[in-house]
């Protein structure tokens, strides 16, 4: 790695490390001016929630794996489902080792590729389109969670610092997502589009403008989407498969949220809050979001009026314990890999 991508990276990770700090710090100092003890909140009737919360992180895995081995079928690619599952672990790992939340897809392109060399180029497209329908379900129930809940994003106090910075994340998270569907409209018409004068005039113009290397990735990239369109069922089951996800992981965190004793707060607000929270940790800040997603998920319980209050900041904490917890069994997964394929050599 050079020089400046370590330094890049080093900063990335003080961010993270900072802000996660700050969250932490910020959450026990209110808690202990509310005689909370957040730790003792989790009692013996909570370990039940936090297990099945844990336990849902995991069935997220199995669904990711599930519809990336969907997408690899497309393209003409079969490998073991155990093998899948133990790259999307290792990629889970890298999420929160190194920052962007594409880290860990990188990973799985550089594995991927090594796996089936006769089909890298597709191998690798399908992380991408799948990137492409994780984001996808994202954004259609981020658009329907924000819509629903638009007299309250609507009723926050634009004075309040706090709820100023929820109304604007959530506003310009559903904006984005309206936004992202548009985009995917237009890559599922854009043959009717290319057809248009205009159209036929700055698409070769741009492409005369863009290194060659580009414009082949672009031209793999549609080629790769235009056989996803021709497979219906395979793009209903990745795009189900997303929503599944993103769902998956709002019961996640309310399940942590009734383990802390937090019963303000409805399931639509944790899915609100679930959607924005994981749209801002997308921004390639800090590893895995960390610090981004839990600050973000802390002002929008904290604007749903979540009690006790302190649980407002320790629920995400929690949420980013049990990710991590899965990202450690993927670490595990790489040195084991690592070290056979140095046996190996």
């Amino acid at each position: 790695m050079k020089p400046r991508a370590v330094i890049l990276t080093l900063v990335q990770v003080a961010i993270a490390v900072a802000l996660e700090s700050w969250l932490i710090r910020a959450t026990l100092q209110k808690a202990k001016a509310a005689n909370v003890d957040p730790w003792s909140m989790i009692g013996a009737g909570a370990i039940l929630p936090l297990f099945a919360a844990f336990a849902i992180f995991g069935f997220v895995q199995l669904v990711v794996t599930w519809r990336w081995s969907v997408l690899l079928r497309v393209q003409g690619v079969r490998l073991p489902f155990l093998q899948l599952l133990r790259l999307t672990l290792i990629g889970q790992f890298f999420n929160l080792a190194l920052p962007g939340a594409v880290t860990g897809d990188i990973v799985k392109m550089a594995y991927i590729a090594k796996a089936a060399p006769e089909k890298k180029a597709e191998c690798i497209l399908t992380i991408v389109i799948d990137r492409i329908f994780g984001v996808l379900g994202l954004f259609v129930l981020a658009t329907i969670f924000v819509l629903l809940h638009l007299s309250f994003l609507r009723g926050l106090d634009t004075a309040d610092h706090d709820q100023m910075m929820v109304k604007m994340a959530a506003f310009t998270v559903g904006f984005g997502s309206v936004g992202g569907i548009l985009f995917v409209l237009a890559v599922e018409f854009h043959k009717k589009l290319l057809a248009l004068p205009l159209m036929r005039t700055v698409v070769p113009a741009v492409a005369k403008r863009l290194p060659a290397k580009v414009c082949d990735v672009v031209t793999r990239l549609v080629c790769a989407l235009d056989l996803c369109r021709g497979h219906r069922r395979a793009v209903a089951s990745a795009l189900g498969l997303s929503l599944v996800v993103h769902s998956s992981l709002a019961v996640m965190l309310l399940l942590i949220g009734r383990a802390l004793g937090e019963g303000t707060v409805r399931a639509g607000g944790y899915f609100l809050t679930t959607q924005v929270a994981n749209a801002v940790a997308a921004i390639p800040l800090t590893p895995g979001g960390v610090g981004l997603r839990d600050n973000c998920v802390s002002y929008f319980l904290k604007a749903l009026d979540a009690t006790p209050a302190a649980t407002a900041g320790f629920i995400p904490v929690l949420f980013t314990l049990l990710m991590a917890a899965w990202g450690i069994g993927g670490g595990v997964l790489f040195m084991l890999r690592s070290r056979k394929s140095a046996k190996a050599d």
